[in-house]
């Protein structure tokens, strides 16, 4: 998993990534489940809205949300 904060994330609030596109989706980003595991692994980029989007839902910082697995 590339962002693990994100992966944190979602485990911490009990969310599937289901859930998140979903929840996603409300709020105007149409991204697919695949699409979401492909960020999630690094093999797909995220776009800027998508990313400010997530971070929004988790009420964290891009930033954190997205700090890289070193």
């Amino acid at each position: 998993m590339k962002y693990k904060n994100l992966a944190a994330e979602l485990a911490r609030r009990g969310m599937s990534k289901k859930d998140l596109v979903e929840e996603l989706s409300k709020r105007g980003v149409k991204i697919s489940y695949t699409t979401l595991w492909r960020i999630m692994c690094g093999k797909s980029k995220i776009s800027l809205k998508e990313a400010l989007v997530m971070a929004e839902i988790f009420e964290v910082s891009p930033k954190y949300l997205f700090e890289e697995e070193v």
